[in-house]
């Protein structure tokens, strides 16, 4: 769609180029600024994801960082000298910085407030422990926060966190949820749901418990192994499956175990995926015995299909399940009473569908609510525009 002729440039500066939930939010934003018919760019590392594909051919101008951003991370934090020669080419009248942590892209900001550049911010995650780990760069963090037009958490807690920790004053900030499209709300299609099942070769008796989330140790999947060995010790779980979908660096290290506990027929692994809604339909719960999130994209997914989701009680999560779901202990505090909860999940879940469709009834309805994309982008496409400059005609 072509940009109206007198239309403000907004630039989306992110770090995180193509898999997390931020990319999932950036696509969401950028696809919505071209809707408006804003002049829509983004800066990021190379990518050529379906995401990045369909923002091409919708109108949204990419100019890519020289470095990748999550390899090379540290450089986010001080590079200003590629940031600087972007905002100087393309001039924007504002730029949102979707940064997957609190110091995410400081030196951009940095470039921006040097060109005296309007900015919002909005943190996709916040925990303590990055306040520890970079304790130098808390008072340019409050800067940055004390400049912008707005900053934006997924979640009251992470919103708690950058008051706390980050340098954010009380007065300021706000709270926006993200949201997940239409086509996550859709009603569970049967024939794919047994096309599905067919290939991963398990029957429609079996009952999957499904995982979308990076293989990496924070997302608690070895907690879910412990469990599943647990409770098939006592002779229950034995029509469950898991499924998990996605990749990382910890892949290697599951198969092992996965081997080493004799799971290896009750557990699939279908690397990363970028059809992802096609597989809710294929499970009958979800799990994420994580350590630390923000507001998880792949819990809203879940509700939305109508699955009942048991997660960690950290973080944003407990805001996002509200009283639908299980809360899980936090296993960086207990590992061994998640592995106990978590089995106790199992055994109940994977036993009583009538449970599980009562749950997953009330998680719809709450995501429903909460969690439906075009709330989002409403809301945060208000805030975006209200610090746009007014057009001036002659």
């Amino acid at each position: 769609m072509t940009p109206l002729p007198d239309a403000p440039r907004i630039l989306l500066y992110t770090d995180d180029p193509e898999r997390g939930g931020v990319a999932q939010y950036n696509h969401s934003v950028l696809m919505e600024l071209v809707a408006r018919r804003h002049m829509a760019l983004c800066v990021q590392t190379l990518s050529k994801s379906p995401l990045v594909i369909a923002q091409h051919a919708a109108g949204v101008i990419h100019e890519w960082l020289p470095y990748d951003t999550a390899a090379e991370f540290g450089r986010t934090v001080v590079d200003m000298e590629a940031p600087r020669a972007i905002f100087q080419r393309h001039r924007p009248d504002l730029i949102i910085f979707s940064d997957c942590c609190p110091v995410s892209n400081i030196g951009a900001r940095q470039a921006a407030l040097a060109l005296h550049i309007p900015f919002v911010i909005v943190v996709g995650f916040a925990a303590a422990y990055l306040a520890r780990q970079f304790a130098p760069c808390l008072p340019i963090l409050a800067r940055h926060y004390a400049a912008a037009r707005e900053v934006v958490a997924v979640s009251e807690e992470n919103l708690q966190l950058l008051r706390s920790h980050f340098g954010l004053s009380t007065e300021r900030g706000r709270v926006v949820h993200y949201g997940r499209p239409d086509v996550f709300f859709t009603p569970t299609d049967a024939v794919l749901r047994k096309k599905l099942r067919m290939q991963l070769a398990v029957s429609e008796k079996t009952v999957i418990a499904l995982t979308t989330a990076r293989l990496a140790r924070l997302k608690g999947h070895h907690h879910q192994l412990a469990a599943l060995h647990k409770l098939l010790k006592t002779g229950r779980g034995e029509n469950l499956h898991l499924l998990w979908v996605g990749d990382g660096d910890q892949r290697h290290a599951l198969e092992a175990s996965i081997r080493q506990l004799g799971l290896h027929s009750r557990v699939t692994l279908l690397g990363h995926r970028w059809d992802t809604a096609d597989w809710y339909d294929t499970a009958d719960f979800f799990v994420l015995p994580t350590d630390y999130e923000g507001m998880p994209l792949a819990i809203m997914e879940a509700m939305a299909k109508s699955l009942p989701v048991a997660a960690s009680a950290v973080s944003g999560i407990p805001e996002e399940l509200g009283p639908t779901g299980r809360l899980l202990p936090d296993p960086a505090l207990d590992a061994n009473a998640t592995v106990t909860a978590l089995a106790a999940i199992f055994a109940e879940w994977s036993e009583d569908s009538a449970l599980r469709q009562h749950l997953g009834k009330a998680a719809q309805e709450r995501a429903n609510e909460l969690f439906r994309e075009s709330l989002m982008l409403e809301r945060t496409l208000a805030l975006v525009e209200a610090h746009l400059p007014i057009p001036t005609h002659p």
